[in-house]
């Protein structure tokens, strides 16, 4: 079930990895204490104009299943009520219910 919220996230998850290496050699260049600050304030000035552009999102992990933004396992990438019903189908190996 593709939701509005999963393709927000492919969206800006899509954005991140385009300008992702561009984010970092400005970041690179700026912070480099040995360039000629002309080059530094270019490289600060295109910084500012990609995030202000929107083009720099923050990614939250959300459930692959059912795009919960809340109870996320980062290991299996789907939320703890989707963890509970797979597990107890026997869909998740090597997870088992808890007894004492």
């Amino acid at each position: 079930m593709i939701n509005n919220f999963s393709r927000l996230d492919d969206k800006k998850r899509f954005y991140f990895l385009r300008n992702e290496l561009k984010l970092i050699k400005l970041k690179s260049i700026y912070n480099d204490l040995s360039l000629p600050k002309t080059i530094r304030s270019r490289a600060h000035l295109k910084l500012a104009q990609l995030i202000n552009l929107g083009k720099k999102q923050k990614i939250k992990n959300r459930c692959i299943i059912s795009s919960r933004g809340k109870g996320v396992y980062k290991k299996f990438g789907i939320s703890r009520i989707n963890l509970r019903l797979l597990g107890h189908q026997g869909f998740i190996l090597g997870l088992s219910k808890a007894s004492w």
